[in-house]
């Protein structure tokens, strides 16, 4: 009896498993949204780039945070996922390579 219903548990985790792996549940691609970000700056000058800084998480320094692209207007469109986003931008000379403080900051406190 003990053997019989061993083989018989066995038969059933075997064809389950089966089951499972060719019915593979396939998950749709995370949901982006789009951004747009925009900010002034008082000069016009065709050597100047725009750095795009983001993060997730505020404990990291700015200064630590992740490039997301430049540009050089005065605006962008981003895609994200899901989730709390923060950004902030700074000004590149393209010549001199020389960048600014980070929007809105006291550059002393990063």
């Amino acid at each position: 009896m003990q053997r019989k219903f061993f083989v018989a548990l066995t038969v059933l985790i075997a064809s389950t498993a089966v089951w499972l792996s060719s019915h593979a549940v396939i998950l749709p691609p995370p949901a982006t949204k789009k951004i747009t970000l925009s900010w002034d700056y008082p000069e016009t000058d065709s050597q100047i780039v725009f750095n795009i800084y983001e993060t997730t998480d505020l404990s990291v320094p700015m200064n630590q945070w992740n490039l997301v692209t430049n540009v050089t207007e005065r605006s962008c469109t981003l895609s994200i996922q899901d989730g709390c986003h923060f950004f902030t931008v700074s000004a590149s000379n393209t010549l001199s390579g020389l960048e600014s403080a980070f929007a809105g900051t006291d550059p002393q406190s990063y």
